[in-house]
């Protein structure tokens, strides 16, 4: 299940299902629910995240490569943004996805890590539709290649990501440059990483052994 809030808004997604519900935040009142050819978005969803308070990017699930689509959720109920602005990616899988601004440049950055031997993460400009990086491969000085499984931002320009075949969080740059490991499955008692969220100055952390991710960790890590 992927999760957001906007301003006026709790959203998320059923991986299983592909249904985005659009919650009143204060209340929890129920305003829409949109999936499949239903609604005015009109697609299956996947991963997603937000841009601003009004704002909602989310993974079309039935384009391959995938296609990246637009939410406007000042209005009520949400609707889907026109076709010309989508963005079209080089992916055949998206797994989670997060929005950085690097310096003037907003990006969307998203995470691969199923495709076998192209597991990686890319960068694109959300105004010009335009692939700016890529990473993949060996990064620092993990010993095997990267799988990228979720990313996240602290607002200030860096990135983390969660690396399965690595069992670690790795920092980079919103430009793509490795920075350093900062956990590892072992540190504090802690398993493989899976999901990462930046909250208050803090990295929440889920992991777990053998698959099972049942507890959460918060981390402070040196920026």
């Amino acid at each position: 299940m992927y999760q957001a809030f906007l301003k006026q808004l709790f959203i998320y997604v059923f991986r299983q299902e592909r249904v985005i519900e659009f919650f009143s935040s204060g209340d929890m009142t129920k305003l829409q629910t949109l999936y499949k050819t239903r609604g005015k978005i009109g697609k299956r969803a996947g991963a997603f995240c937000t841009v601003d308070d009004s704002t909602l990017l989310y993974v079309d699930v039935l384009q391959t490569p995938r296609k990246i689509r637009w939410v406007n959720c000042k209005i009520s109920p949400p609707v889907g943004i026109a076709d010309k602005l989508a963005i079209e990616t080089q992916q055949d899988n998206i797994y989670s996805m997060c929005y950085v601004n690097d310096k003037g440049r907003k990006l969307l950055i998203s995470a691969d890590p199923v495709t076998e031997g192209k597991e990686s993460l890319h960068a694109y400009n959300l105004e010009t539709g335009v692939r700016v990086w890529s990473l993949t491969g060996k990064v620092g000085d993990l010993p095997h290649n990267m799988q990228p499984r979720r990313v996240c931002t602290d607002g200030q320009g860096h990135l983390f990501v969660s690396d399965q075949i690595n069992g670690c969080v790795i920092m980079l740059s919103s430009g793509g440059f490795y920075l350093r490991t900062i956990l590892k499955e072992g540190d504090h008692g802690i398993g493989k990483p899976d999901c990462l969220k930046w909250c208050i100055g803090c990295l929440v952390v889920s992991h777990g052994h053998a698959g099972k991710y049942q507890n959460i960790g918060i981390f402070k890590p040196l920026l």
